[in-house]
């Protein structure tokens, strides 16, 4: 430890002994340990900011969350819409390739339900999305 204390002039001078200095000073059963005070001064910082803060935080969620269902609805338009140029485009040269399913569904189909499924799958994880956006 370096034993040296420096002024706001920048004078050195010997740092005090360790006994005398409080922060060095404190008793090994309080290592590690939670004080109560501050814990509580926390808590009751976390309520008076919930109470504060608490339609602005409901209306930010539910904005989110429209946005976030625009977005998929919007997505899975394009997906269709971009399966069904395929399938115009590709899908009558393409019958013996594969362009339909073992089940007569068709490759747009198939697409739109697996983005389907997986938005669905997708929307519970989004709960807190909201809170890592700038």
């Amino acid at each position: 430890m370096i034993c040296e204390r420096v002024s706001i002039h920048g004078v050195l001078r010997p740092l005090e002994p360790k006994s005398e200095i409080p922060a060095l000073t404190l008793p090994l059963h309080r290592l590690g340990r939670i004080n109560e005070g501050v814990a509580r001064r926390y808590l009751i910082g976390q309520d008076l900011w919930a109470k504060k803060f608490s339609k602005t935080a409901k209306k930010i969620e539910l904005k989110r969350r429209k946005n976030l269902e625009l977005a998929r609805s919007e997505t899975l338009r394009t997906v269709e819409n971009i399966a069904q140029l395929q399938e115009h485009l590709f899908g009558e040269h393409d019958a013996e390739v594969g362009s339909h399913s073992s089940k007569g569904t068709t490759i747009p189909q198939l697409w739109t339900k697996a983005l389907r499924d997986n938005a669905d799958a997708e929307r519970n994880s989004w709960t807190w999305a909201w809170a890592l956006e700038p």
